[in-house]
């Protein structure tokens, strides 16, 4: 958004419930919250207003209410929570986090977003399989293997032959890659031989295509929608896919994405003749 924005901790979400819905979906991602608590210095003031923040968010929004009860902002904000409640804090300012994920979770799945698929998907379902590892009993095993089913399928839809994602976005590309890893680090002890079979040959495969489209200066093309700062850094997603940088070949062609790669000296060409994207969406 490349904006800033103040608020009072007291009416922060009736504040946010004036904006545009766009901003107002990110800022219910509750990206701010986590960057907050991990910021260096907490002080004892920090703390409770971070936790008035959620208390008054929990209270505002009860489940299905709003904007913030849209699928996606569901899956964003739980893979979120997620890892706040990683956080050696996270039981002392949010007690009440494990109940509310619990209904994150029922009401995503009821509500995938089958209708526009994408990305959009793929975020859905790996938010439900981390999900699925934060409890016990039978609705969490009904996720995992309802979850993990369709994101196996839409793995095989969406990542090609050549390891590009099918909407042919680097900047896509990165995000439902840095999804993948997610599940994987959440989920490798518990289901470590359907992380090893069904995830890591598809991570593999991604980290290749994008060290593959890459410029010299470890950017993304700006092609289909893609932009600087909306998804992690190139470096950090090989780094966490184990992968490192590799030396271009003069000419690359990522054949079924329609990425070319012309490299001579200093000077680097990335061309883009595929297709504008899947005809489903």
């Amino acid at each position: 958004m490349n904006q800033d924005f103040a608020f009072d901790p007291n009416s922060i979400w009736e504040e946010v419930e004036r904006l545009p819905p766009l901003v107002a979906e990110t800022i219910h991602y509750h990206r701010f919250i986590y960057d907050w608590i991990r910021s260096e210095g907490l002080k004892d003031e920090d703390k409770r207003l971070v936790r008035k923040v959620i208390e008054n968010w929990l209270a505002s929004f009860p489940c299905g209410r709003g904007r913030a009860w849209h699928p996606f902002t569901v899956a964003y904000r739980s893979q979120v929570w997620i890892r706040i409640l990683l956080e050696p804090q996270a039981e002392e300012l949010f007690p009440k986090f494990h109940e509310s994920l619990f209904l994150h979770g029922l009401y995503l799945e009821q509500n995938l977003e089958t209708h526009l698929g994408g990305n959009h998907l793929f975020k859905d379902l790996s938010a439900m399989l981390m999900l699925s590892a934060c409890f016990e009993g039978p609705t969490s095993e009904r996720w995992f293997h309802s979850a993990s089913q369709q994101l196996e399928r839409e793995i095989d839809k969406q990542v090609l032959s050549d390891g590009g994602h099918y909407e042919r976005s680097p900047m896509y590309h990165i995000l439902v890659l840095g999804d993948l890893l997610d599940v994987r680090d959440l989920l490798q002890t518990v289901r470590s031989d359907w992380v090893a079979n069904s995830l890591a040959p598809a991570i593999e495969r991604m980290a290749h295509y994008l060290d593959r489209i890459l410029h010299p200066d470890g950017e993304i093309p700006f092609f289909n929608d893609s932009v600087f700062n909306q998804a992690p850094s190139p470096a950090l997603a090989l780094k966490r896919a184990g992968l490192n940088r590799s030396e271009p070949n003069p000419l690359d062609l990522c054949e079924e994405t329609g990425v070319a790669r012309f490299t001579q000296g200093k000077l680097t060409l990335l061309f883009d003749c595929g297709k504008l994207g899947p005809d489903e969406l």
